[in-house]
């Protein structure tokens, strides 16, 4: 497996350039947000697409009924995107790939929401508190991904720990979580069908 990312921080001012490598489809989409980071995010999970499968993906991309994107008969990817970063997983078996910004928050309330309730308990005893909340929501996200449900799952309905081992699910799903080392500030997690296999990580400069 193979994980490809890129910082938008690191696109020249001017996009005019990287935005003539895409189709005009996908331009007209990425000028559709309204925020200037929305833009350039959209733009580097699109260059990040094109650097893996080449400029006419869009037209091989098809969507299941949860609205995960495929490439029929081809590899399987995952794209997700929070602060300054991109990311795609690229598997050849289904994959979920999840990045959390570590953001200030009131994470306890935030787990009664989103989290099983062994995972609320786990998270009321851990610290640093942050960075446990969002290994676990990255985790959870990429799980949800991997099945092709999103939150169309809901996220309390199935529980992670995090042991000694790495992170482990508590009931038997057929897939593998992992934690991904990252920049500071940042939680990345994949979840991959069956057993865990190799992680490359690139850094794709465009």
């Amino acid at each position: 497996m193979k994980i490809f990312y890129c910082n938008i921080q690191d696109f020249p001012s001017d996009t005019t350039s990287l935005l003539q490598r895409l189709p005009q489809s996908q331009r007209s989409k990425i000028n559709s947000f309204l925020r200037p980071e929305d833009k350039l995010r959209c733009l580097g999970g699109r260059l990040l697409l094109t650097h893996c499968f080449g400029a006419d993906y869009d037209s091989r991309v098809f969507y299941n009924t949860y609205g995960k994107p495929f490439i029929k008969d081809g590899l399987c990817f995952n794209l997700s995107h929070s602060g300054d970063y991109v990311v795609l997983a690229l598997s050849a078996r289904a994959v979920g790939v999840d990045i959390q910004y570590h953001e200030e928050g009131d994470y306890i309330s935030l787990s009664r929401i989103a989290f099983h309730v062994s995972e609320q308990q786990y998270l009321k005893s851990c610290r640093p508190l942050k960075e446990t909340f969002y290994s676990l929501w990255s985790l959870k996200e990429s799980y949800m991904k991997a099945v092709g449900m999103g939150f169309s799952m809901p996220s309390s309905s199935f529980s992670i720990s995090l042991t000694e081992n790495g992170p482990q699910f508590d009931t038997d799903t057929g897939y593998t979580p992992l934690l991904i080392p990252f920049y500071p500030e940042y939680s990345l997690a994949v979840c991959l069908k069956g057993g865990a296999e190799n992680v490359e990580v690139e850094n794709v400069q465009f």
